[in-house]
Parts: structure tokens; sequence; C-alpha cells
């Protein structure tokens, strides 16, 4: 910081200067400003869920509620166009509900209080749970970032790797 000196009698008497402090304080003032207008604005701008149709759903999503849930009543099928995470969610009037991720792979089917089809869930696990919980079932099962998390009916919950060995108890 620059130092600005006068003379004081008989001496020589020198302070610092208050310019860049007051220079620094404004452009962090102005940065933070700029920073919170543009998340203002993205999260602003971010679209909102919204009801589609079930033909507006991805190839994959369809067939896959065709094959697994076509017997079911659909409710309604929403759509969350997320910048980060855009997924659907299909309800049906049995209180079941499945979601998918932007590509219509399932991300998360949740039965409750029913069991899940036995061909959504991977056999390793299927072959785990049948083992050591052979009085329980699955009610609800997802995949997310290379892991399988299922809820039996008992509201246990059992996480395994993306192979289907077991991990751990939730």
């Amino acid at each position: 910081m620059p130092k600005l000196c006068f003379q004081k009698k008989n001496y020589l008497c020198c302070e610092t200067s208050n310019v860049n402090r007051k220079t620094t304080m404004k452009t962090k003032l102005a940065f933070l400003s700029l920073f919170l207008v543009a998340f203002v604005g993205l999260v602003s701008c971010e679209k909102q869920e919204r009801a589609i149709t079930f033909e507006q759903l991805p190839k994959n999503a369809q067939q896959f509620v065709n094959r697994h849930f076509g017997d079911c009543v659909i409710s309604h099928v929403i759509e969350d166009p997320s910048p980060f995470d855009h997924s659907y969610k299909v309800y049906f009037s049995n209180r079941y509900d499945v979601e998918f991720d932007e590509n219509g792979n399932w991300t998360e089917v949740d039965c409750r209080p029913d069991s899940v089809p036995t061909a959504i869930i991977p056999t390793a696990i299927a072959e785990y749970v049948g083992k050591y919980y052979a009085k329980q079932f699955v009610v609800k099962i997802s995949y997310e970032h290379r892991e399988y998390e299922v809820e039996l009916n008992t509201s246990l919950e059992l996480t395994f790797d993306k192979n289907g060995s077991f991990k751990y108890i939730d």
C-alpha cells in the first residue's frame, strides 16, 4: 500500500493510504453483486416441471412401462427439464411410480407396499435378498451413481454395487 508522508514540526510522519483498501472493497462488492445477479438469473430461467403425455416419453421409457406395468393404469406423466438432471416420472393410479433419466433408462421404481416386478431386479440382488431375507421382498429399487439401493417391505434398505454385490445396510 502506498504511504503518504508529510512533515510535522521536526519529524517526518508517514501514514498508510486507504485508497487501495477502498478500491479492493469496491471490487469485491461489485463482484459479489454480479455473482448474485447471475445466480438469480440462472435459477429463474430454470424450466419448471410440466405434465406430458405418455407418448412424449423417450421410447426406452415407454417400452419399459409397457413391458413391466402394462396392466396398470397411468395417472399422469411429469417431465422435469432441469438443466442439471433432466428426468421423467410416471405415476400410476395404484400409487406406483417409475422415474427415468433423460434417455429413458429407469432410475427408480417404487411399488410400495407391493413387490417390484422381479424382472427389473438384477439377478445377483434378487438371489442375495432371497438367500438372506427369504420372507421379505423388494418394494423399491433405485439405480444412481453406479449403485443400487433396494428397500424391502420391512423398510430395511440395502445397497449394492453396479454388479449386484452387497455393500452395506443403510
